[in-house]
């Protein structure tokens, strides 16, 4: 394995993947730690750890890895972190995809999406320009397939990269999930600069969420937008099939109303993928989105 960490020169380690932790790797490979977790790069890394599984296939359903005596048993995702007692009353399926994840695997899924983007044309430019920052998008359409990875990283943060698959081109969100003073917050594009707070709640075995604010985060400078838009997310076991949930995201505003959603359903499973790199940083920087 080729590993590259921020500028250095490569170290080759056991196996043939090339795993490039530049913040201007491309974004199409979201089943590489491309920007996984080092949005945006580190200014210092402290510590650095490879968990490798020798000979290891990916593989689905499998007991998490361990390295000799040391366990890799994952910390509380974010979700435990926010909800705290009330994720227990979660669907059992959906503690599954909410829960952690252990070092050296990644949460993947895969569906169909009934209906995915924005039906008011006077957004497009703006929407334009998130879909390049990998925020939102301006296409419009149904049956539109979808993926999804979710990566861990070594701060306890969650790291994940959707793609939309419509009849032209691909589009791809991407986006860190952290837990600040008890609170999610969500940062947003290809730099993780727009930021969401995020409230949870536990509704008939489903998750909720809604968005508490807005703000641009400029560096170490967080800079509070006005909620000019609202996000809520609604998420829960498929009643006919247990072993898929559905998903309902809507994007609102005080005049236009609902402005954007993508509402589908899809299945997910947790997979080994034989290591995984593991970074502890500190500082930020970014550039707004």
């Amino acid at each position: 394995m080729l590993v590259r960490i921020l500028g250095q020169r490569p170290y080759l380690l056991n196996g043939d993947i090339d795993i490039d932790l530049h913040e201007d790797a491309p974004a199409r490979h979201p089943s590489r730690l491309t920007r996984a977790c080092s949005w945006p790069p580190p200014e210092k890394v402290t510590s650095v750890g490879l968990v490798t599984v020798e000979g290891q296939e990916p593989a689905t359903g499998a007991t998490p890895p361990s390295v000799g005596a040391q366990s890799v048993e994952p910390r509380h995702s974010v979700y435990q972190q926010a909800l705290g007692a009330e994720f227990h009353l979660l669907d059992p399926n959906l503690q599954k995809y909410f829960g952690p994840i252990p070092h050296g695997w990644v949460g993947s899924g895969s569906g169909l999406y009934a209906v995915a983007g924005s039906r008011h044309r006077v957004l497009r430019p703006v929407l334009a320009l998130m879909a390049w920052r990998h925020i939102l998008f301006p296409e419009l359409e149904q049956d539109v397939p979808f993926a999804i990875t979710n990566r861990p990283c070594g701060d306890g943060s969650l790291s994940a990269v959707r793609t939309f698959e419509f009849a032209r081109r691909t589009r791809v969100m991407e986006d860190t999930m952290t837990v600040e003073n008890g609170q999610l917050r969500d940062r947003l594009g290809k730099r993780r600069g727009l930021e969401v707070g995020l409230q949870l709640a536990v509704v008939s075995g489903g998750l909720r969420m809604t968005s508490t604010s807005l703000a641009l985060r400029v560096g170490r400078l967080r800079i509070p937008l006005p909620r000019v838009a609202a996000l809520t997310l609604n998420e829960r076991t498929n009643p006919t099939d247990p072993t898929r949930q559905d998903v309902d995201v809507r994007i609102s505003t005080p005049f236009l109303h609902e402005v954007f959603r993508y509402a589908g359903t899809f299945a997910y499973q947790l997979h080994a993928t034989g290591g995984v790199l593991v970074a502890e940083r500190k500082g930020e920087s970014g550039d707004g989105a």
